[in-house]
């Protein structure tokens, strides 16, 4: 089935559910760590300020004027990757980790941790009641049992590996939708998209698109359910066509492969998601099916209408980059309220748009001399209002959402001074070479 309408998702789509930006959940989960306090026996809060003040202090050095604040996943796949260090390619290259890296996982033994721990639970002797006094006095000759036991032991600890799987945990906790009817935004939107066969990506891993879905009684067809059984996914003609290219807070797995559908507890089942840019292109689980199935899907569309993704992911942008080439005639929708303009910005928003828009359409042979390029406002339209609103304006047809859409003159201006450059690299180089 050929879908000609194709949405494409992110973060700010799911904003008027209650649901925090990438930015405020990694503030979230700051909160969350730091409040772990003496509890915190893996040294979360310690752990995640250190690599959260190195990001920042990089991103000062390296970008002129204000460095964009740190979003989750860019947050999470650096400790990730801090996990993992030694089986980086790049290891056998770097003499020294900063020495605080290895700082946090050497410097405090187990044993330190469990005697720690010993001693305050005989401090809160004395002030507990005498119910609660042979409890107390329990826990304490088990901690003590435990730091004689862990002496011995080497002293190193995964704490990035263990700071892995608490913020990831902690993430599906702080995207759950506190109450269904902040999702009704949705319902036209989903209702639109069921009249014209349009199909849906999204790269959040919120339940929003699902909560509402099921109170408006519209199917969404995920896809995955039988993915683990059969390695394939699930095509059928019930259902809006529904892609998660990046995982859902209802996934777990334990090696990737072995994806379940549907919440499931269990120390050793983990949420199946993604984050950051290189760890989105994993061949383990579904994700690159998915991928291929958007680019698929997406390259047989006439119009890609996108809200709430700020073209931070390089692989999906590569794949819009080729529909645009490709797709003369196609159109691209974004919906963003604070969509900048164009001169003066460093944003990803800013090399896309000269992409997309002012690219060269090849015209006659490849030996060719003229080269014609297509305007941006003929290709590229933007509408600077949030989801809700847009979804509220959805009764006449994605078609109509186009009109009274384009740039601002300073825009115009800023890609007349763009650099002109053709679509296909093969051409330049033959003309060039």
């Amino acid at each position: 089935m050929v879908h000609r309408v194709v949405y494409l998702l992110g973060a700010g789509a799911s904003v008027p559910a209650g649901l925090p930006t990438a930015i405020g959940l990694t503030d979230r989960a700051v909160r969350a760590a730091n409040a772990l306090g003496g509890f915190d026996l893996d040294q979360h809060g310690r752990s995640l300020n250190f690599v959260l003040a190195a990001m920042r202090l990089h991103d000062v050095r390296t970008n002129e004027g204000d460095p964009p604040p740190v979003g989750i996943e860019r947050l999470v796949s650096a400790v990730e990757l801090l996990a993992h260090r030694s089986d980086l390619e790049v290891a056998p290259f770097v003499q020294a980790w900063d020495p605080l890296v290895d700082a946090l996982e050497i410097g405090e033994s187990r044993s330190s941790v469990a005697v720690r721990a010993f001693a305050r639970s005989v401090l809160q002797v004395n002030e507990a009641t005498v119910r609660r006094r042979q409890t107390i006095l329990n826990q304490a000759a088990n901690h003590l049992e435990q730091a004689i036991r862990d002496f011995s032991r080497p002293t190193t600890t995964p704490a990035f590996g263990r700071l892995h799987a608490w913020l990831t945990r902690r993430l599906v906790m702080d995207l759950v939708v506190s109450d269904e009817t902040n999702t009704y935004y949705l319902s036209p939107f989903l209702e639109l998209a069921r009249d014209e066969g349009a199909l849906i990506a999204t790269l959040n891993y919120d339940l929003t698109l699902e909560i509402c879905a099921a109170a408006a009684n519209i199917p969404l067809n995920r896809m995955v359910n039988s993915w683990a059984r059969t390695g394939a996914l699930t095509v059928h003609t019930s259902g809006i066509p529904y892609l998660k290219l990046h995982g859902s807070v209802d996934w777990t797995t334990t090696n990737g492969d072995d994806l379940h559908v549907g919440h499931q507890t269990g120390n050793e089942r983990m949420p199946a998601l993604v984050y950051g840019q290189r760890e989105k292109l994993r061949s383990a689980g579904p994700f690159l099916q998915l991928l291929e199935s958007f680019r698929r899907n997406l390259s047989e569309a006439d119009r890609l209408i996108v809200s709430g993704y700020s073209f931070g992911d390089e692989h999906v942008n590569a794949i819009i980059r080729r529909w645009m080439r490709a797709r003369h005639e196609g159109k691209l929708l974004v919906v963003d309220p604070g969509f900048p303009e164009l001169y003066g910005y460093g944003r990803p928003q800013l090399d896309l748009w000269h992409e997309y828009g002012a690219g060269a359409v090849q015209q006659g042979s490849i030996g060719a001399e003229s080269e014609h390029y297509v305007q941006p406002a003929q290709r590229m339209f933007v509408r600077r209002e949030g989801f809700a609103e847009f979804a509220g304006q959805l009764g006449n047809g994605s078609e109509a959402l186009f009109a009274n859409s384009g740039i601002t003159s300073r825009e115009r201006e800023s890609i007349g001074r763009a650099p002109r450059r053709p679509t296909d690299d093969a051409f330049r180089a033959r003309r060039h070479g």
